[in-house]
Order: structure tokens, then sequence, then C-alpha cells
């Protein structure tokens, strides 16, 4: 069993008496990593786990151990007013069956924590183990349901958009004629990382574009593109506002 040391302060670091406070977490595989920690703390504090007196992992995540019902309440509610801000943001944007239905699981590297909070944190932090799911967060905004399907429903929509064969191009694709085409959009969202005081949010969306073809002798191939980026909110005058972003990965 391994027992994690967590001190916590508040976010300005100064140990005020009274404030520091001493947490034990274990995890019955033997191995607490990060990816648990992010489960069951929020920014904040530094933890250390150690393993028979030998240190093992550093983080910077939060005083508080697992979150209560209480917490669990404001930072669902947070997170819908977030999302309905990222959402009118970009509203051209969100078409049907665009979002997926599962949170992104992707970590924020510490670079990203330590340019926007001015926080020594050490290590990377992943999206803490949530049971609510985007279409009880994003799906709570004015039509944003129709906005969140799976991937499988999406394929779906894909097979029947190329089966309707409307395209009227003269294109070809390795000599064969193109019969039908279709696009398709894809963002997965984290679960936002809010700071102790949730006046700054991060969330990592993963953003994918697709063109597929079929040809007259019933080939599929397809062609897109894609990033992965963290996204910084912070909270003004009550309103979220983007403040900055960090592109973690693009690909073909």
């Amino acid at each position: 069993m391994v027992q994690v040391r967590c001190k916590a302060w508040p976010w300005s670091g100064q140990r005020a008496p009274g404030l520091e406070r001493d947490h034990n977490l274990s995890h019955p595989s033997g191995r607490v990593t990060e990816r648990h920690l992010g489960g069951w703390l929020m920014f904040g504090g530094t933890c250390k786990a150690t393993l028979v007196g030998a240190v093992v992992a550093m983080c910077v995540l939060g005083p508080r151990m697992a979150i209560s019902k209480d917490d669990l309440d404001r930072s669902d509610k947070e997170a819908v007013i977030l999302f309905k801000q990222i959402i009118s943001d970009e509203r051209a944007y969100y078409k049907e069956c665009v979002i997926s239905d599962e949170w992104l699981a992707h970590p924020i590297y510490a670079y990203s924590v330590r340019n926007y909070i001015k926080y020594p944190i050490r290590g990377d932090v992943s999206p803490p183990h949530r049971t609510t799911m985007p279409k009880d967060i994003i799906g709570r905004g004015a039509g944003a349901e129709g906005l969140i399907c799976s991937e499988k429903e999406q394929m779906e929509r894909k097979d029947a958009a190329l089966g309707a064969s409307t395209y009227s191009g003269n294109s070809t694709f390795r000599d064969k004629q193109i019969v039908a085409s279709t696009n398709t959009s894809r963002r997965e969202f984290s679960y936002p990382i809010f700071d102790i005081d949730y006046r700054t949010a991060f969330v990592v969306r993963d953003n994918s574009r697709r063109i597929w073809i079929k040809t007259e002798n019933n080939k599929y191939p397809s062609f897109g593109d894609g990033e992965t980026a963290v996204f910084i909110y912070r909270k003004k005058h009550g309103r979220w506002k983007l403040i900055g972003h960090d592109e973690y990965a693009s690909y073909h």
C-alpha cells in the first residue's frame, strides 16, 4: 500500500497558521500516480507520494481529499457555465453531433499551469474522474444537447451521407470516379480543472476534421488532421473569458 502525505495551503503559497494540514491517501493497487491524485484533490497544495520511505511522485494539486458532494455540485455548476460560454463564443462552428459524449482523458502539462497561475507545480495534472458526463454538463446549454453524440453515431451519419451518392463533381481518386463525399468534425473536451477559488480553469480540447469519399469501386478513403491543446479561462465579473492556450500536439 502506498501512503501519500499532503500538505495544503492557499494559492499564495504562504503557510498561514492553522491552514496547513496533513492528508493521508492510499490506493489498493499499491501505486499512486498523479492521475489518482487528480481525482482526489483540487489545485492548491503540494503532495508527495512515498513508498517505503522513497519518494516516487511529486505534484501540486489541492487542499482537499475526496471532494464532498457540495464541492462536486459547485464544480459541475461552474463547468456548466464555462461550457455555455465556450459554445457561445464559437456558435457557428458547433453543428449537430460534433462533440464527443465522453470526457477526454488528457493531462494538463506542468508548464501550462506555471505559465498561467504562477504556481510552482512540479508535475502534470490529470482531470479528475467525474460521474457527470458531457451530456450532463455541456448538454445543459441552450440548444447544446444535439451537439453531443457517440463516435458510433457520428460514423453512422457519415455512412448514410456516403450512401446517398450525391456528389456532383467530376473528380477522381486514383483514376476512380468519386461518387459521394462528406465532412466530419469532432471535438473532445476534458472535464475542467479549476483552481481553488474557481477563478481559473484549464480545459484540454482535441479537435479533428476529416474528409470522407466514396469511389465508383466502393472504396472509402479519408483524409484529415487535428490538434490537441489546452485552453485557459479566467473568470472576470462573473463571466469566463479565454485568456490563452498551449498547443500540445498536431496530427494528420
